[in-house]
This record gives C-alpha cells, structure tokens and sequence, in this order.
C-alpha cells in the first residue's frame, strides 16, 4: 500500500441518491445503492480512483479515536463481503482491519466487508482512499475470483497521488449530499512518488 488517506464524516444521513446520480450511475451500468455508496462510485468512475466508506460505529474506538490498519491476511482468515458471500483468504493477500478488534473489513483494493457496510443507520463513516499495488490487487482478485471495478483499476496501477484527489472530490460530494460534519483526514504516504 503506497499511500493510505482516511477522512472521518460524522453526522451523515444515508438515504437515496439524487435521481441525477441515480442516473450518472445506471448510464455506466451501476445500480444506486444510497447516496453515501453512490457518491464514493460515482468519484471513482469520474477520477479513476477507487474508494470506499465503512461504517465507523461498527468499528471499535478509543478515547473518541478510531484506528485502521493495512495487513496481511491471516492464513485461513474468513471475511464476509458487501455481496454477502463469504471469502477464505491466504496469508498473501492484503486486508483493511479495525486495528482494536483486529478484524477485517475489507480486502484491499478488491470488495469491502459487510461487518462494516454503510446502511441506513449508519451516522458516522470513514472514507478511504488508497493506492494498492497492482500486482497484488490482480492476484488477490483471481485467487477469490472476485473481481470488481475498484480491482480493475487498481491492476492498471494508479498514481498515489490520486488518491489525495479522489478523497477531496468524495469527501465533498458526501457533504453535499449526506451532510454532517467533515471532522478531518489522516494520510499516510512513506514514499513520496517522485515528480516526472
């Protein structure tokens, strides 16, 4: 994972897309789900670049802090994903963990968990926008045989400096249309990609 940026929403109203977002989503062959869902899709069809939103009052905080980690699997580690199917997954394959319960949810670059999913009681959220090695987002996606918009992406191996992007643009659009309050960002990026 070369860069790793995390914005924390707290407040938001889940509730259906605008019927213009509902319809941006169906000309390119995805069905609304709600508007926090649509609003980090319709980001990455736009931008290019991947996204997506846990639910934060599924996850365990401390001292009004969350905290999520990028790992390597535990051989044998079970997750069950957004399309409600359940995934056995190997010690070579990267996943998004609640660093408290150490659980996972999500597998990165590829689905998202159901422990974690966005519903209608959801109030808080987490939104991520990362950059995923290419390489290992296609071997975790054939391995599973689970491949989804965001692994296709990610296997054409984009910048990580779109991910600064496509967190602002997300970040934005849910303001706009869930409201609540954007509390701040964390962003973890080690290695700087060099200017060309």
């Amino acid at each position: 994972c070369k860069r790793y940026v995390a914005g924390y929403n707290r407040g938001v109203q889940v509730g259906p897309a605008p019927e213009w977002l509902q319809k941006a989503l169906e000309s390119v062959g995805q069905r609304s789900i709600n508007n926090v869902v649509d609003a980090t899709n319709y980001v990455m069809f736009n931008l290019g670049q991947p996204l997506h939103a846990f639910d934060a009052g599924q996850l365990i905080e401390k001292d009004g802090v969350y905290s999520i980690k990028v790992r390597k699997a535990k051989s044998g580690e079970r997750m069950v994903a957004l399309d409600e199917k359940g995934y056995t997954l190997a010690d070579s394959m990267l996943v998004i963990a609640d660093t408290r319960a150490d659980s996972v949810i999500g597998i990165a670059g590829v689905k998202g968990g159901a422990p974690a999913g966005i519903s209608q009681e959801t109030s808080d959220i987490i939104i991520e926008s990362a950059s995923f090695e290419g390489v290992s987002v296609r071997k975790t996606a054939a391995a599973l045989k689970l491949r989804t918009d965001a692994s296709s992406r990610f296997e054409q191996v984009i910048s990580p400096e779109l991910a600064a992007y496509g967190m602002r643009a997300a970040a934005d659009l849910i303001l706009e249309l869930a409201g609540g309050e954007l509390v701040g960002f964390v962003d973890e990026y080690p290695v700087t990609q060099e200017k060309m």
